[in-house]
């Protein structure tokens, strides 16, 4: 249509026809993560990383944690991201305890009534990991 290609750009006529890049077959084929939501989930933390006082946040001292402390299971509030590797290298780093094993479970997030305003929030969710120690080890939590 002739009503249109006004503003259409006339091309000059000394250009150079430019080659179109070869993708690999590996890059057609790469599979990009992406979580249900349709985001991109955060990156997984290294255990080389020197700084590992961001992944132990606090003890977990509640009724049940201090009944295992007894037989050698403490609990602790960790963080998000953090990996069963990078709990052990923060536990042995500022214990001085090897753990035997441990176990992370994912604390959901709540609705919880606010006293002051009579509305709902939202009490964030986390991750906190059960530390299984040796037979007369243990850990000091002050």
């Amino acid at each position: 249509m002739a009503l249109f290609s006004f503003k259409k750009e006339k091309k000059p006529e000394n250009t150079e026809v430019k080659e179109k890049s070869v993708t690999t077959s590996a890059r057609i084929h790469e599979k990009k993560e992406v979580t249900p939501d349709n985001t991109v989930p955060k990156k997984k933390l290294s255990s080389e990383q020197s700084d590992l006082s961001f992944v132990l946040r606090r003890p977990r001292i509640t009724e049940k944690a201090t009944s295992q402390a007894q037989n050698g299971v403490y609990v602790f509030e960790v963080a998000t991201t953090a990996t069963k590797k990078i709990i052990a290298d923060a536990v042995l780093h500022f214990y001085k305890v090897k753990p035997l094993k441990i176990r992370v479970t994912p604390i959901p997030k709540k609705i919880v009534p606010s006293r002051i305003k009579g509305r709902f929030g939202v009490r964030g969710a986390g991750k906190k990991a059960y530390v299984y120690l040796r037979k007369g080890d243990s850990i000091e939590i002050v």
